[in-house]
């Protein structure tokens, strides 16, 4: 699996952000929406770490968004990759719930990162976990 982290400019629904873009499957094309996103609620880098980045679930994004650079269709601004690499889903432990736990190998994102309160989506967190057990 890969993922992606997308700097989202110029698009006048919402303010400049971060889009996390986590592969959550294969897929058959680059059309299959398989990216799971989270976007940031301002525009700073979501290095993950102190308490963590505030982060709002979207809709699934299409499996092109790993690779693609430039402007978004329906004068939705552009897009810039901020950094990006292979990814691992980490098994989800009950005691942890509801978290979404992952390894992240990139230049700027590596390491074990979480996704706190995934279930209610507009007060997620993106955080860097010093150490993990389950």
């Amino acid at each position: 699996m890969r993922f992606c982290l997308l700097h989202h400019t110029g698009w006048s629904d919402q303010g400049d952000h971060y889009d996390v873009l986590l592969q959550n499957a294969v897929g058959s094309d680059d059309n299959d929406r398989v990216l799971k996103t989270y976007s940031t609620l301002q525009d700073r880098f979501p290095d993950g770490l102190n308490e963590g980045s505030p982060v709002l679930f979207c809709e699934n994004h299409r499996r092109l968004y790993l690779t693609y650079q430039g402007e978004v269709p329906g004068n939705r601004g552009r897009v810039r990759c901020a950094d990006s690499g292979e990814m691992e889903w980490l098994p989800q432990s009950k005691k942890y719930q509801p978290e979404l736990h992952f390894l992240l190998f990139g230049k700027l994102l590596n390491g074990h990162y979480v996704i706190r309160n995934f279930a209610n989506a507009e007060q997620c967190v993106f955080l860097k976990c010093a150490q993990f057990k389950n």
